[in-house]
C-alpha cells in the first residue's frame, strides 16, 4: 500500500482552508475561533481578512464563504 500524501500545504491551500483538508467549511471556522481565543496556535493562513491578527471576524468570513 502507498500511504496517502496530501499535496496541499499552506502555500497551495484554498483561501480559508485553515486545516488544509482541501475544503473550506465550518471546521476551518471552528479552528480559527479556537486560535482567536488562544486554545490553538495561530497560523498566518488563518488571518483571512489580512488585518494582522486571527479573530472571530476571520471565522465569520470563512462561514460566509461556505454559503
Amino acid at each position: 500500500n502507498i500511504p496517502h500524501v496530501s499535496v496541499l500545504n499552506s502555500e497551495t491551500a484554498l483561501k480559508g482552508d485553515v486545516n488544509l483538508d482541501g475544503t473550506v467549511n465550518s471546521k476551518d471556522a471552528t479552528l480559527v475561533l479556537s486560535m482567536a481565543v488562544g486554545i490553538e496556535e495561530k497560523f498566518a493562513r488563518a488571518d483571512i481578512n489580512s488585518d494582522g491578527d486571527v479573530t472571530s471576524a476571520d471565522a465569520a468570513i470563512i462561514l460566509q464563504m461556505t454559503i
